[in-house]
């Protein structure tokens, strides 16, 4: 009888049961998950590092089941580095500190002004740092937001996740991840944009809460200013990242509003050249859905393509205001150089020099195709 099968089906069996343990483990009652992460500007050229963790309780520790405790715990030290001021918080903490779930970093708005690159460059560096991790510029202090609560979330981290998603239905913000600042910073194609949090009080129960609302722009790696939810919509409609939106029209006779979903839109960027100088055309299209109408207008084809047309003009309005504020300020958002780069190489060497002089002074020309697709079946409004 030839047993030696039978020896091999032994021994990976035998090999299976050791390779099963966790190599490198930390046993739940020595670990501390961090879930946010917060940088304030110090005296001093120091900074101050906060951290929200969760609770985790083991088997020993309580009755009930194993995980996460709602309420949050909350650290915080000074360093003159991100990297030394997280070694130092673990002298605070009677547990391993595990950064790979940290889901939000927020940087005050007064430490970014002054530049934030030396700050993403440890992230990159190191490993223990999530790449998805979505970061945020706070308008006050970034700690303070912590002590903060946000509706039917047991972590500051979630809630912001959940807020940032606001961009997919209303265009008032813009998701950006840590990988995606770091490569902003690196490739220099257009100028960073990073999305605003707000601090306020819930009007009934008067407890404080966060909002994202808006963006904060960059020029170079340093906080420049504040670009309110109405220009974000149009330079999210210019990048092609603003998937959802409202529109409202007033009624021409009586008073009211026409209220449109904004269901989709496509944008293309070209440019040519005017003699030595560039021109760049914006050609948006928009798709609507009329939603609720607050007048006695009958919606027929004629009164469609007038409500196209009056939206073809606020949509172009809206893209004015913001080209304005990009070039009031000097922010190339959109990757003017860059697309003047690749269509016209050429031209752009002689361009490249002088592009900050030239820039505020580029013609806009913006083309609005707006669509109504949808009348929810009425012809008529529901007075």
């Amino acid at each position: 009888m030839n047993r030696h099968p039978i020896v091999v089906v032994l021994m990976i069996v035998l090999l299976l049961i050791t390779m099963t343990g966790c190599w490198g483990r930390e046993e739940l009652n020595n670990v501390a998950i961090i879930h946010t992460v917060a940088v304030d500007k110090e005296k001093g050229n120091q900074i101050r590092l906060t951290i929200e963790i969760s609770d985790l309780v083991s088997q020993s520790q309580t009755q009930g089941p194993i995980g996460l405790k709602g309420k949050p715990v909350f650290l915080t030290v000074t360093g003159e580095s991100i990297f030394e001021a997280a070694r130092k918080l673990r002298n605070s903490s009677s547990r391993y500190l595990i950064w790979g779930h940290a889901n939000a970093l927020i940087i005050s708005k007064d430490l970014a002004k002054g530049g934030i690159r030396k700050y993403f460059d440890v992230l990159m560096r190191q490993r223990h740092f999530r790449n998805t991790m979505n970061v945020f510029i706070a308008e006050q202090r970034a700690a303070d937001l912590l002590g903060t609560r946000i509706p039917q979330q047991a972590f500051i981290s979630t809630g912001l996740r959940g807020l940032v998603d606001a961009q997919k239905t209303t265009a008032n913000t813009k998701k950006m991840t840590q990988i995606q600042v770091s490569q902003t910073l690196i490739n220099q194609y257009h100028d960073l944009t990073i999305p605003a949090v707000q601090m306020f009080k819930l009007p009934i129960s008067n407890q404080k809460s966060i909002r994202t609302v808006g963006l904060f722009a960059f020029k170079g790696d340093k906080l420049h200013s504040y670009m309110d939810a109405g220009k974000t919509k149009s330079y999210l409609r210019a990048i092609n990242e603003a998937s959802g939106a409202v529109e409202t029209l007033s009624c021409e006779k009586p008073t009211g509003k026409i209220t449109f979903e904004n269901t989709h839109n496509h944008s293309k960027i070209s440019s040519v050249l005017k003699g030595k100088a560039p021109q760049l055309t914006i050609e948006l299209f928009s798709d609507f859905n009329i939603v609720d109408v607050q007048c006695g207008t009958e919606i027929t084809t004629t009164e469609i393509e007038k409500m196209e047309q009056r939206l073809n003009e606020k949509l172009k309005q809206q893209m004015q205001e913001f080209i304005v504020y990009m070039q009031k300020n000097n922010l190339d958002l959109l990757g003017v150089g860059e697309l003047i780069h690749r269509e016209h190489p050429q031209a752009w060497k002689t361009m490249k020099a002088k592009w900050e002089q030239m820039f505020p002074h580029v013609q806009f020309r913006i083309v609005v195709n707006s669509h109504i697709e949808h009348t929810s079946l009425l012809s008529m409004n529901a007075n």
